[in-house]
């Protein structure tokens, strides 16, 4: 399976990033480095992209769970080593699910059954630390 994606120089060092889904994303540098600070940084957007991907696998995980779900969100944090390339060292994943009547065991099933299905962790977890952790509100 083969992806595409373009990016194109749209003025200092802001880009214009399209997905062969047709759509795009403006990736920007912050103005210490040149930038205008005036879209994504693009470590910002592998974080993003993680917790789209994460949490994509485990909402789908939930409802096939039946899990009475109204309300979800991943907050993230990502230390970076100080030298380059800078990349991911460790990672925080918290998952807050909200709902009626929720289940902590099909909570951590689904968190678990997700970092083996997950494609951006698997490719991030070889260089970063990811832990995770869930909280409910019952509503």
């Amino acid at each position: 399976m083969s992806m595409e994606a373009k990016i194109t120089l749209i003025e200092s060092m802001a880009f214009e990033g399209t997905a062969s889904s047709g759509y795009t994303v403006k990736i920007d540098a912050s103005k210490e480095y040149g930038g205008k600070n005036a879209g994504f940084r693009p470590m910002g957007l592998l974080l993003t992209s993680l917790g789209g991907c994460a949490g994509a696998s485990v909402i789908s995980i939930l409802r096939k769970k039946r899990q009475d779900i109204t309300g979800f969100w991943i907050n993230l944090k990502g230390e970076r080593s100080k030298n380059p390339p800078m990349v991911f060292t460790n990672i925080e994943m918290e998952y807050v699910i909200k709902g009626r009547n929720i289940s902590e065991k099909a909570i951590r099933s689904s968190i678990e059954l997700s970092k083996k299905t997950c494609s951006v962790m698997a490719m991030l977890k070889s260089t970063a630390e990811i832990t995770t952790r869930y909280r409910i509100i019952n509503e």
